[in-house]
């Protein structure tokens, strides 16, 4: 009855043309789809333009079946979901493999490649050959006693070796199996070695990622923490190790379920042996935490219950592949094929044996020489395994339609060149050559000796840098510097834009709303495609205490010019809140944080398509040696702009109580344009403290501000901790600035969101709005060379956390995501 029934089934099904038939076996965990590695081989098929079928039976006996078309650009497409049968088991797979045929022969069109990852579908490529142009099998393992049983392990070796005869080519996944494939008789030149190496597109194998790694850090990474992994055994080992490195840590990454007898008697026994601070549960993670969590570590350890050898015997885990993409030395058993590439590769250590394991790793640690060694060649053994080359390959062996593929041509423009996340996206896309990108730079205009000047510049794609500087010989009241500003900026984009050799950009992406005007405009006259607006801050609306925002240079007045200073700051709010209406008709708006996101939603702000993801960050390597330059206790540091509402008021109003403790102490300040230098002038000296304040005004190069910082001992933030402060809606730039310098940071209880990561890593104090709070702080640091070393820990591991890898990879992800769309 089934029978009939799939056949009616697959005649009142839709026909369909495809490039691929896809036919899977499918494990599914707490609801969703165990990929593997077929998965990334269409994945990779997909990526390249093919349009893909896919039929996938369950391997458990309740659960559906689904067919599905995927296509580049385009959201899956689901043909059918049912049952195939109502059998079970042997008679299942029979069920399963009769509808495979009916629906190849009587939905699919043409001769499309048929690709498959199991013996069981197979029959499909066995029984019609002329139906498909190429038939590919990827065999992901092998086992003498399949089933356990005498006749269904007949029917398997009869299938392998019809599948033999059959298939164009066959894909293993280890060298065990190959050598078992051509023992059992298939065609050495049809065999094609494809490991489960991860699929990393455009992965850079020469990054030395050892100053992110945590010291003495162990990752033992699976889908779930059951015995067959042997995880009592790691943490055995792990109680022998700690004997010679008291702080070591196993980094465990595996689903734990609540209802886990094992992981309830693993967690016991850490309990026992009093290791509760060196495991550390790290649950199951998606691949960009695991990749963080893999930047970090030192060593991976694979191990495999005895027990299982005769499955594990041919496998090749994706957990060694990935730890040795990362650099990290292996220290795994001899239950697994991965084991004779480790030692071929000398990429890890194959040890057998507690006792040998715990060995082992001290010996690592203890000989850097030889880890390091082991690293790199860990490193070469990934590259020379990197699953785009050998996909790339496969692809020619098989014939398969590959679509055309260029690189992808980036515009950034933004005002000042240098600042995150611009500087992190141009280093990623050129680590991993994933993009060409161009910058563009328009600075506000600069009153400099009664001078309007815009020093703009552009930067091509292979970083020949093209200059242009506005510079007129008169200057303009402060409160027309915006307008003026507003209109020269075009003229300048223009001289500017027209000099890059290249005029047609695939994605344009714009910070602050005022540079959006650009993008939008290169993208109605067709210079661009894609317009992406990163958005950094809100509008802020009302006074820092009664000092319009704008043009705070006329702070403290009365009567008329006053009047007109409030009036005039209110229709730049207005003019902003065009400019972020412009922003918004992007094709992507990227908000920094989701308090951005949520006070643009209360002004009715709506856009296209939203990505909220952080854009604070740092590169470890650079904040780890600049905590190491020698700091001066006398010198606290401060950079930005120069306002009431980022705390300048209040901190040189800090300064006398400060010096009467204190005496050399001295502020040192970077940024802030000519007038705004003046007035903090005037106040410090009318406070008494003018020999305690050192201004330097804007630093066009970064470097060199950045010398000057780092010297410092302490990053002062003490932001207006109230609600309407704009800056409590970012990510505060001159927090992630100290970070870069290395220094530890004195901030305000309120203010950027970045201030309670600020506690949780320990990298800073905060203080109150008031000047004694501040005051005790600062002296208790500098009071206690401890305290300020346990700071700069802090601070260290804060950057770690802040890395720029982990942020852009998912940002850039997204970005690719919705560009392909629209394409």
């Amino acid at each position: 009855m089934f029978l009939l029934y799939g056949l009616i089934t697959t005649l009142i099904m839709e026909r369909i043309e495809c490039d691929i038939l896809a036919i899977v076996h499918r494990l599914w965990i707490d609801g969703r789809r165990k990929t593997g590695g077929l998965d990334m081989v269409l994945d990779y098929w997909l990526d390249q333009g093919s349009r893909i079928c896919i039929i996938e039976h369950p391997l458990e006996d309740a659960r559906s079946s689904f067919i599905t078309i995927k296509e580049k650009g385009q959201l899956d497409r689901t043909l059918f979901k049912g049952r195939i049968t109502s059998f079970t088991g042997p008679l299942q797979w029979l069920g399963e493999a009769f509808f495979n045929i009916k629906y190849a022969i009587f939905n699919i069109k043409g001769h499309p490649l048929l690709a498959t990852s199991d013996l069981l579908n197979n029959a499909v490529g066995i029984f019609l050959p002329g139906k498909f142009r190429r038939f590919y099998f990827h065999c992901v393992d092998y086992s003498a006693n399949r089933f356990g049983n005498f006749f269904l392990n007949i029917i398997y070796k009869i299938l392998l070796q019809l599948s033999f005869r059959k298939a164009s080519l066959i894909g293993v996944v280890s060298s065990r199996t190959r050598q078992e494939m051509i023992k059992q008789g298939a065609r050495p030149d049809l065999i094609f070695h494809l490991p489960n190496s991860p699929l990393y597109r455009g992965f850079d194998y020469n990054f030395d990622y050892s100053a992110l790694k945590i010291p003495f850090s162990i990752l033992y990474s699976s889908t779930k923490v059951i015995d067959r992994y042997c995880y009592k055994e790691a943490v055995e080992a792990v109680r022998l190790v700690k004997k010679s490195f008291p702080q070591v840590i196993l980094r465990i990454v595996g689903k734990t379920d609540s209802d886990n007898a094992y992981l309830a008697e693993l967690k016991e026994m850490i309990k026992e042996h009093d290791l509760e601070g060196n495991v550390e549960f790290l649950g199951y993670l998606e691949k960009d935490n695991l990749n963080k969590v893999l930047r970090q570590s030192q060593i991976g350890l694979a191990l495999h219950a005895q027990e299982l050898a005769f499955y594990y015997h041919y496998a090749d885990p994706l957990k060694v592949r990935e730890y040795a993409a990362f650099g990290l030395p292996t220290v795994t058993d001899n239950n697994s094929s991965v084991a004779d590439d480790v030692i071929t590769a000398q990429s890890g250590i194959v040890a057998n044996g507690i006792t040998e394991i715990a060995q082992e790793i001290v010996h690592l640690f203890k000989d850097s020489s030889f880890y390091n060694q082991l690293s790199q060649n860990a490193r070469q053994w990934a590259k020379n395994n990197d699953k785009i080359t050998l996909l790339d390959k496969l692809s020619s062996v098989l014939e398969v339609k590959i679509a055309e593929q260029k690189k992808v041509s980036v515009l950034y423009i933004v005002s000042y060149y240098g600042f995150g996340p611009l500087n992190y996206l141009q280093q990623f896309l050129k680590e991993t050559d994933k993009a060409e990108i161009a910058t563009i730079s328009l600075p506000p205009i600069r009153l400099v000796d009664k001078r309007l000047v815009i020093k703009s510049s552009a930067h091509e794609a292979d970083g020949k840098e093209i200059s242009y500087t506005l510079d007129w010989p008169f200057s303009l009241p402060a409160v027309f510097v915006y307008p003026a500003h507003y209109i020269l900026a075009f003229w300048v984009f223009y001289k500017v834009f027209t000099q890059l050799r290249k005029n047609h950009f695939d994605i344009c992406i714009a910070e602050p709303c005022f540079n959006t005007i650009f993008s939008w405009l290169l993208r109605a006259f067709k210079f661009v495609t894609f317009t992406i607006f990163v958005n950094g801050d809100i509008i802020p609306e009302r006074k820092f205490g009664n000092d319009p925002y704008y043009i705070h240079q006329y702070s403290g007045q009365a009567g008329l010019l006053r009047w007109a200073a409030s009036l005039f700051h209110q229709v730049l709010v207005k003019v902003q809140m065009l400019f972020r209406h412009i922003g918004y008709n992007s094709d992507l708006v990227w908000c920094i944080t989701d308090k951005i996101a949520q006070w643009d939603r209360e002004h009715g702000l709506t856009c296209k398509k939203l990505m909220v993801e952080k854009a604070s960050f740092v590169d470890y390597s650079q904040v780890e040696r600049n905590t190491k330059i020698q700091k001066d206790f006398n010198a606290l540091g401060y950079i930005g702009r120069l306002n009431a509402g980022a705390g300048i008021d209040l901190l040189i109003s800090t300064l006398p109580l400060l010096v009467e403790k204190v005496p050399n102490i001295k502020i040192h300040f970077i940024g802030g344009s000519d007038p705004t230098v003046a007035k903090y002038k005037k106040l410090a000296q009318e406070k008494g403290v003018s020999e305690h304040v050192v201004f330097y005004g804007f630093i066009p190069d970064l470097e060199d501000a950045f010398s000057i910082l780092a010297k410092t001992v302490l990053g002062m933030a003490l932001y207006d901790p109230t609600d309407e402060n704009g800056s409590s809606y970012t990510q505060s730039g001159k927090l992630r600035d100290y970070l870069k310098a290395g220094l530890p940071i004195i901030a305000t209880r309120s203010g950027s969101d970045i201030i309670s990561d600020l506690e949780k890593f320990n990298a800073g104090v905060l203080v109150d709005y008031n000047p004694q709070d501040i005051v005790d702080k600062i002296f208790t640091i500098l009071s206690s060379l401890d305290e300020y070393t346990q700071l700069q820990q802090g601070v260290l591991r804060l950057a770690r956390d802040l890395d720029y890898h982990d942020g852009i990879i998912r940002a850039w992800q997204q970005i690719t995501s919705e560009f392909t769309k629209k394409i």
